[in-house]
């Protein structure tokens, strides 16, 4: 508080030394009110606001644009704004309950970043935990907004290889590759406990194995397949513009497999200046997830003057009952023609994967003698084919594994004996996926010949494979 008056004089009154005294005390004794409440600006020209009794505490600005705080006799805090020109700063604001206290950044530019620097290799940390530097304690790393964990760093002794993670322009990959001080740098990715490594919702590098039954029946015998089949009309098709469709299967038969076609050469499209002529697939279609579809359509060849001898082609769709194929001018051709072979494909390829056939096993029982009896493994490709015009038959070339290749003498299966056969070992790749050159997805089906009725009374098959 201000110091206040003893005594109000009046003029002509005498001073005595009784209240010259009394003044005097008065400014004596409150000394430290003088001055105060301030009526002006107080210039402490660099001085030293000692704060405490033993004098290590106090706020000294000594140095031009700093604020020094001393606390136990050292310099702990400082105010720095010797940076000429500034503009931005902090402020420090509190919160009432159960609000967050904060720190801001604070000044005229619209974007102002809040940088925190430490001396030497030093970190910062947030309650406790080693934040904002390239530096990461053993088993730490990134939380979400909830404390859970996003990711771990785990530290090897010695260190000397790690990840490089690298971002893409436009149109490129993203690539996250191994480096170091090593020449040869294997990944490892481990799932927990029995998980595994999946690719796009794909089990990648897994094993898997798949089982298939057959029998046959009396009366039966022939080229006949288990785990897909061939369903091939043996007279091909010749469509003109004159005669622009042709058909294949039955009606209302559950084929659920796809059109194939082979074509016996490139096909011709004139009278015109411009398109070409495609040739389309249509009938009932149904997806694996089961949806049904009454009148689709799907192009086949989608230009029949770039067919070649013996070419393949596929649709995507899988179909069942009786399609139509049927050829279209694609632009003012009037004059347009293709010779082909038609049928159904089924094969399995173990959910549109990747995979290499590694194992193949046979076993079975015998219903009757067959010295003609053969048990194959065959891949589906688009290689083999060959295009007739009143024998098309499967395709060759495609056997992964034969009994009969590897048995060559002891291969007549007898009544009522049993039989078995396998190989391991094998390393044919299948592009369930879909081949590059021509987009046709790959597989296996089983191929079992016989020249007996009823040569087999009952056979398993196993196939084993690893995802790529």
């Amino acid at each position: 508080m201000a110091v206040t008056r003893t005594k109000t004089w009046i003029a002509g009154e005498v001073l005595t030394a009784s209240d010259l005294n009394t003044e005097f005390n008065n400014v004596l004794s409150n000394g430290e009110s003088l001055g105060f409440p301030a009526t002006t600006s107080k210039d402490f020209d660099g001085q030293e606001l000692i704060l405490d009794s033993d004098a290590d505490t106090s706020i000294t600005a000594d140095t031009d644009d700093r604020i020094d705080f001393k606390l136990g006799g050292v310099d702990l805090f400082r105010f720095d704004g010797t940076t000429a020109s500034l503009v931005n700063g902090l402020d420090f604001v509190g919160s009432i309950a159960t609000a967050d206290v904060a720190i801001l950044t604070m000044g005229s530019d619209t974007n102002i970043d809040l940088d925190l620097q430490t001396k030497g290799s030093g970190g910062v940390f947030i309650n406790g935990v080693l934040v904002a530097t390239t530096q990461f304690a053993d088993n730490t790393g990134f939380d979400d907004d909830s404390g859970n964990e996003y990711i771990r760093f785990q530290k090897a002794t010695t260190a000397v290889n790690y990840f490089d993670i690298f971002n893409a322009a436009t149109a490129t990959d993203l690539v996250i590759a191994a480096a170091g001080d090593d020449t040869n740098i294997d990944i490892d990715l481990q799932g927990k406990g029995t998980g595994r490594i999946l690719a796009n919702g794909s089990v990648v590098g897994g094993q898997a194995y798949k089982s298939y039954h057959f029998a046959s029946f009396t009366g039966s015998s022939g080229t006949l397949f288990i785990a897909g089949y061939y369903d091939l009309a043996a007279a091909d098709l010749n469509l003109t513009q004159a005669s622009t469709t042709g058909t294949h299967g039955a009606v209302n038969v559950p084929y659920g497999a796809h059109a194939l076609l082979v074509a016996a050469a490139a096909g011709a499209a004139s009278g015109g200046a411009t398109g070409t002529a495609d040739i389309t697939v249509s009938g009932t279609s149904v997806t694996d997830a089961g949806v049904r579809t009454g009148s689709d359509t799907e192009i086949i060849v989608a230009d029949v003057t770039a067919m070649s001898t013996d070419e393949y082609f596929e649709t995507g769709k899988k179909w069942i009952g009786q399609i139509t194929y049927t050829i279209a001018a694609t632009g003012d051709h009037t004059t347009f023609n293709a010779d082909f072979n038609v049928g159904f494909a089924k094969y399995d390829d173990f959910g549109n994967q990747d995979f290499t056939v590694t194992e193949f096993e046979a076993v079975g029982d015998a219903g009757a003698n067959d010295s003609g009896f053969d048990v194959t493994l065959c891949k589906h490709v688009a290689d083999g084919w060959s295009y007739s015009a009143a024998a098309f038959g499967i395709p060759t070339g495609n056997a992964i594994a034969s009994m009969n290749t590897v048995y060559s003498t002891e291969k007549d299966i007898d009544s009522g004996v049993d039989f078995a056969f396998k190989r391991t070992g094998l390393t044919t790749a299948i592009t369930g996926s879909g081949e590059a050159a021509t987009g046709v997805p790959n597989g296996v089906l089983i191929m079992i010949e016989s020249t007996a009725n009823g040569a087999v009374e009952r056979m398993d098959c196993h196939v084993g494979v690893k995802f790529t």
